[in-house]
């Protein structure tokens, strides 16, 4: 159980890293989770005021405030902080994205607040 039995293991996390390396004008990402109602970027290993520069920061704190508004989710920030409380959460996507690739990567939660929905009506959620 958990992410797989070493980095890149699961076909599709590798077919994403392979895409992303082999197109860099790639600049910004989105990858879905659905767990929690809010936006999560990073870092997820330490405080943002610690690691990222003061410039990019500004920019993800205003990224964070539009995704709050558009959605009506209370949170948003680094993993670090708005997630783990404060506790690193190691490989995580949108480190990947910042330190890595230099891009602007949000993992955003597809949250209904546990009403679930059946939107084709072949009954899959009830299985």
């Amino acid at each position: 159980m958990g992410a797989g039995d070493y980095p890149l293991s699961e076909t599709e996390t590798r077919a994403v890293v392979t895409f992303l390396l082999s197109h860099p004008n790639v600049f910004v990402v989105n990858s879905m989770d659905t767990c929690l109602p809010m936006h999560l970027r990073a870092p997820s290993t330490s405080p943002s005021s610690e690691r990222m520069y003061p410039e990019d920061l500004s920019w993800y704190k205003l990224f964070d405030e539009v995704g709050k508004k558009i959605t009506g989710y209370a949170k948003a920030g680094d993993v670090f902080d708005d997630y783990a409380g404060g506790w690193p959460f190691f490989g995580h996507g949108p480190d990947f994205g910042y330190w890595y690739l230099g891009t602007i990567w949000y993992s955003d939660e597809l949250y209904n607040y546990a009403r679930n929905k059946d939107y084709d009506g072949d009954a899959l959620l009830m299985r």
